[in-house]
């Protein structure tokens, strides 16, 4: 099991350091292929919660598969599996830069949506009991939320917003629809601010609710 869940996120991963680079995936191919490849990081995460297991567990038997898979092929490299097994280029760390960010519509409302929820997390937990852990929840979000600000993202955030459903499958729907939103954007700053922002929150409700097989723009 370790195994497949390293594959399971790896691939995922590589898949979207192609849609978050515009010379490889135009716009509809990068929401096409982030869709999917976001659904199956989910997967990982989920399966390893579930087992009590790190991500990268599996990952020396993982590769030495892959390897031998790619070798047994007559046609070389298989779409579904990758040719090096190594680190990826993405992470959930954030950390924009850029000169496009400034002018970014999508990363504008990622920014609003984060703050909002932020602002709703503590209701959520006190009035629907979604999570026990909302201000630690909502301070990363916050933190997110001003390292964008700092990096030249435009403000349109709302005084005292909240939202109207405070349930967790809600909740991360609406994050991960703005952290996709980024990644079809046509600037490669961009979609790569909204690559490491759904693998963190991807990591944040994984465990807490169920994630869509496909995680796209709504």
């Amino acid at each position: 099991m370790s195994a497949f869940i390293s594959w399971l996120a790896r691939t995922a991963t590589r898949d979207l350091e192609i849609a978050a680079d515009p010379t490889r995936a135009d716009t509809e191919e990068a929401r096409t292929l982030s869709a999917s490849a976001l659904g199956r990081y989910a997967s990982a995460v989920t399966l390893a919660n579930a087992y009590g297991i790190n991500l990268d567990a599996g990952e020396e038997e993982a590769a030495a598969i892959n390897d031998r898979v790619n070798t047994a092929s007559r046609q070389g490299t298989q779409t579904w599996a990758i040719d090096l097994f190594d680190e990826p280029a993405i992470s959930s760390t954030f950390a924009p830069s850029g000169k496009d960010l400034a002018s970014s519509e999508e990363l504008s409302e990622a920014v609003a949506m984060w703050d909002c929820t932020a602002s709703t997390l503590p209701k959520a937990q006190v009035v629907a009991g979604t999570l026990t852990d909302a201000y630690d929840v909502s301070g990363q979000l916050l933190t997110r939320a001003q390292v964008a600000l700092r990096a030249g993202a435009t403000d349109t955030r709302t005084p005292r917003c909240e939202l109207p459903a405070t349930d967790a499958a809600t909740l991360a729907s609406n994050l991960l629809a703005v952290d996709a939103a980024m990644i079809s954007s046509n600037s490669a700053s961009v979609r790569a601010a909204g690559v490491s922002a759904a693998l963190a929150d991807i990591e944040q409700w994984a465990p807490r609710t169920s994630l869509p097989a496909l995680i796209a723009v709504r």
